[in-house]
């Protein structure tokens, strides 16, 4: 039951963000993961990677 009120929690804090998406043209969205802020690293790196990477490939630099 803690699990499913964590999901929820997690979608709830997801349903925000389309606020932030519309009010900031700075601000995207790369990647929706399972893990909470806490794990997202540990669990998902590549997916921070390949953000971090579309980041970079925005702003003109050479990623490597």
């Amino acid at each position: 039951m803690k699990d499913r009120s964590r999901a929820g929690e997690m979608e709830q804090g997801r349903k925000v963000l389309d606020e932030v998406l519309a009010a900031n043209p700075n601000v995207q969205l790369s990647a929706k993961v399972p893990s909470n802020h806490s794990k997202i690293l540990r669990n998902d790196s590549p997916a921070v990677a390949q953000a971090v990477r579309e980041l970079v490939a925005t702003k003109g630099y050479a990623a490597g």
